[in-house]
C-alpha cells in the first residue's frame, strides 16, 4: 500500500468494483492507454448500508462534560488484517471496521497511540498493526498500543509511509529517512547508507524481501538486505522525474511508481518503462492489485481537476469507476484489495466498500472534519456543514446527529452531498434553510427544496436570519437579501457582513469598507448607518437580544452592547477571552455567550462568567434545544452538556 503526504493537500474518496479472470495470468509488462469510457454501475443499496451508534465508540474530549465527535471519514491509507477486518489510518486515529457488523472502533492517543494523526497503516503476518503518525510509530498488538519516536531511533517522528515485509522487518519513511525495525528496534537508514535522499514519500517490499523507496528528489531506491546491496534508478534508467510520490510493488516483484501526472511507470528490471498513460493531468494516490493481477488506480486530483474516481482493467480496456456509479466521491485516497476480491477505497467522505456484488459506505462522525455552521432543530437533531466559497470550493454537504446516529446528504435529497455549505439555520417554523454557494435551499433535513438559484441571487451567501412577520433575510459576499413569501429582493448598496433581526423586525448589518462601512439599520422603510459613535472599526458577529439590545463581537477580540442610545464595550479586563475572532450566540434562555478559542463565557447579571476553556480551531457555535453547546472545530465536533 503506497502513502504519501500529499493526499493530506487533496479532497478524499471511495472506491473499487471489478471483474476477476482466473488467477495464474502473466502480469502484463504494459497496459493501453486510458480512454475514458461511461459503464453504468448499479448504485449501492441503502439498505445495505450499516446504520453505526457512534455514542459507544467515540471516547470524550478528555474533560468531565465534554464530549468530542471527530470525523472517521478523512482517510489517509488502508490495509486488510488476517481476520477481516479493514484497518483505516485517519485525521483523527486509526480506525478498525468490522465487516461483518458494519461497526468500527477508534483508537485516539486516550487509548495509548502516539498521535491522533495518521498517515499511514500496515499489518504484520502476525497480525500486529503498525501505524506511521505525526507522532511516530504505534504498535498494536490487539490490547495496547507500543509507541516509537527519534528516541527509540526513527529519524524522525512525522512517518509518511509505512510497510512490513514477509519476514516481519517494518519500514518506515520520514523526511529524515527510512527506519527498520528488526530484533525490538529500530536503526535508522539515510543517504550516508544508500538511499538516494533524506525524504522518504513511499515504500514497498517485494516477496523476494527487496525494498523499494520513492524518495523527494533522488529517484527510486533499491535494498536487497540479504546482500546489503543499494541502487538507485533515476533519469539514467528512464525515471521521468526524481520524486514519485506513489509506489506499489506488484505480484510479480516489480515496482510502479505515479510521477508528477497523467503517468504511471513499471520497473521491468533493467528500465523504468510507461504502463499506464492516464491523461488529463490526473494525480494518483495509491495503486492496489487485485485476485487476477490487474491493476486498481486510485486517483485523487490533478492541475485541471478533482479526482476522477477509481480506474482499473478488466482484461480489455480500462473502466472509470466514479460517484455518479456508487462511490461516495471521485477523489480516492487510499485502496485495498483483500484476498478474497473485496475492496476499499478511502476518501474524506469515508469508505468505499465492494463487497457481495454491491457497494456499501463505511462512514462515521461528522461528514468532515473542519465544519463551517452548525444549526440545531426544535426536535433535538444538530445539523453540521461544511465546506467553502472560495475560488474552487471543495465541497462538503451536511451531517445530522440525533444524539446516537450520523445522517449524511445524499444525492436524493436535493442537495449534492459535495455542496459547499457556508451557512445553517433553522426558521421559527422548524424549517431548515442552507446556503450552498449561492444557492439557497430549503426544507425538513431528509427532503431539500430550492428557494434560489445562482441565476438570481449571484452572490454566495453566508448567514439566514428570520424576522417576526415570516421573513427570511439572507445576507452575501456583496448584497443583502429578503425572501417574503415567494419572492426575493436585493438591496445592492448594502454590502454587507454579519447581520441579525431584533424582536421588533428591525435589520442590522454591518457594511462592508466598499460602501463606507459601519453598521446599518433597516427599519422597513428606511436605512439608518451608524458609524460615528462606534466604539469598533469593525464587527464580525451581531445578536439581537429579548430586552431590546443589540450585542456586537468586534474584530479587536471585545463586545460590545447597544441599548438604542448608548454603547458599552467589554473587554479581556472584563473577563472577555483575549483575542480576534469571537463567536457570539445566545443559548435558549437568552444568555449572550461568548466562544473563542482561548474560552468560553456568558454573561450572568452585570458579569462575564468563564464556562470552559476553549478549544483549537473553532469555526462555528450553536445551542442545541437541550441547551448543549455544540462547537465545530477544525478537529471535528464538541458538545458541551449543560
Amino acid at each position: 500500500m503506497s502513502k504519501i503526504l500529499f493526499v493530506c493537500l487533496l479532497l478524499p474518496v471511495l472506491a473499487g468494483c471489478g471483474l476477476s479472470q482466473p488467477a495464474g495470468k502473466p502480469t502484463p509488462t504494459s497496459w493501453p492507454p486510458y480512454i475514458p469510457a461511461p459503464r453504468p454501475t448499479a448504485a449501492p443499496d441503502a439498505a445495505a448500508t450499516p446504520t453505526v451508534s457512534p455514542a459507544a465508540q467515540v471516547a470524550p474530549f478528555y474533560r468531565p462534560g465534554v464530549a468530542y465527535y471527530p470525523s472517521y471519514n478523512g482517510v489517509r491509507d488502508l490495509a486488510f488484517a488476517p481476520d477481516g477486518a479493514l484497518w483505516a489510518a485517519t485525521d483523527s486515529g486509526v480506525i478498525r471496521w468490522d465487516l461483518a457488523t458494519g461497526t468500527p472502533r477508534r483508537y485516539s492517543v486516550a487509548d495509548g497511540l502516539g498521535a491522533d494523526y495518521v498517515l499511514a497503516v500496515a499489518v504484520a503476518p502476525d497480525g500486529a498493526v503498525w501505524a506511521g503518525t505525526g507522532g511516530g510509530v504505534s504498535r498494536f498488538d490487539g490490547r495496547t498500543w507500543q509507541n516509537y519516536t527519534a528516541d527509540d531511533g526513527l529519524p524522525h517522528n512525522v512517518i509518511y509511509a509505512l510497510a512490513v515485509g514477509p519476514d516481519g522487518v517494518v519500514w518506515a519513511g520520514t523526511e529524515a529517512g527510512a527506519g527498520r525495525f528488526t530484533a525490538s528496534r529500530w536503526t535508522a537508514l539515510t543517504p550516508a547508507d544508500g538511499l538516494a535522499d533524506h525524504l522518504i514519500w513511499a515504500i514497498g517490499v517485494a516477496a523476494d524481501g527487496g525494498v523499494w523507496f520513492s524518495t523527494g528528489a533522488g529517484g527510486v531506491s533499491h535494498y536487497q538486505p540479504q546482500r546489503e546491496m543499494w541502487t538507485t534508478y533515476t533519469a539514467r534508467e528512464g525515471l521521468p522525474q526524481p520524486n514519485a510520490r506513489v509506489l506499489t510493488v506488484g505480484p510479480d516483484a516489480a515496482p510502479w511508481v505515479h510521477v508528477g501526472y497523467d503517468h504511471i511507470y513499471r520497473f521491468d528490471g533493467k528500465a523504468w518503462r510507461k504502463a499506464v498513460e492516464i491523461g488529463g493531468g490526473s494525480w494518483v494516490c495509491d495503486i492496489a492489485f487485485d485476485r487476477a493481477r490487474r491493476p486498481w488506480i486510485a486517483t485523487c486530483g490533478g492541475w485541471r481537476a478533482y479526482g476522477r474516481g477509481l480506474l482499473h482493467f478488466d482484461g480489455q480496456g480500462w473502466i472509470e469507476t466514479k460517484a455518479a456509479d456508487g462511490l461516495l466521491s471521485d477523489t480516492v485516497t487510499a485502496i485495498a484489495i483483500r484476498a478474497d476480491g473485496v475492496i476499499a477505497a478511502g476518501s474524506d467522505r469515508g469508505i468505499s466498500l465492494w463487497q457481495d456484488g454491491k457497494w456499501r459506505a463505511l462512514r462515521n462522525g461528522p461528514q468532515l472534519n473542519t465544519i463551517t455552521t452548525i444549526a440545531a432543530t426544535p426536535a433535538g437533531a444538530v445539523w453540521f456543514g461544511f465546506g467553502d466559497s472560495i475560488v474552487r470550493p471543495a465541497g462538503g454537504g451536511v451531517s445530522r446527529f440525533d444524539g446516537q446516529t450520523w445522517r449524511y446528504s445524499e444525492r436524493t435529497d436535493g442537495l449534492h452531498p459535495d455542496a459547499s455549505i457556508r451557512a445553517l439555520a433553522t426558521a421559527p417554523d422548524g424549517q431548515l434553510w442552507a446556503a450552498a454557494g449561492c444557492a439557497v435551499l430549503r426544507g425538513d433535513g431528509a427532503r431539500w427544496q430550492a428557494v434560489a438559484t445562482c441565476e438570481q441571487l449571484g452572490d454566495s451567501i453566508h448567514a439566514f436570519a428570520f424576522g417576526p412577520r415570516g421573513e427570511t433575510w439572507a445576507v452575501g459576499d456583496f448584497n443583502l437579501f429578503q425572501f417574503v413569501g415567494e419572492t426575493w429582493r436585493r438591496y445592492e448598496d448594502r454590502v454587507a457582513g454579519p447581520l441579525t433581526v431584533d424582536r421588533q423586525g428591525r435589520v442590522w448589518v454591518w457594511l462592508s469598507p466598499i460602501t463606507g462601512g459601519g453598521l446599518a439599520m433597516f427599519d422597513g422603510i428606511e436605512w439608518r448607518t451608524l458609524k460615528e459613535d462606534l466604539p469598533f472599526e469593525f464587527a464580525g458577529a451581531l445578536a439581537a437580544t429579548a430586552d431590546g439590545a443589540l450585542w456586537a463581537a468586534t474584530g479587536d477580540g471585545a463586545v460590545a452592547r447597544f441599548d438604542g442610545s448608548t454603547w458599552q464595550r467589554f473587554g479581556p479586563t472584563d473577563g472577555i477571552p483575549a483575542g480576534p475572532n469571537l463567536r457570539l450566540v445566545l443559548s435558549p434562555a437568552g444568555e449572550v455567550w461568548l466562544i473563542h478559542e482561548g474560552g468560553i463565557v456568558r454573561r450572568a447579571g452585570d458579569a462575564w462568567v468563564r464556562v470552559a476553556d476553549g478549544f483549537e480551531g473553532i469555526r462555528a457555535a450553536a445551542f442545541a434545544s437541550d441547551g448543549a453547546l455544540w462547537l465545530g472545530t477544525a478537529r471535528g465536533a464538541v458538545q458541551i452538556k449543560p
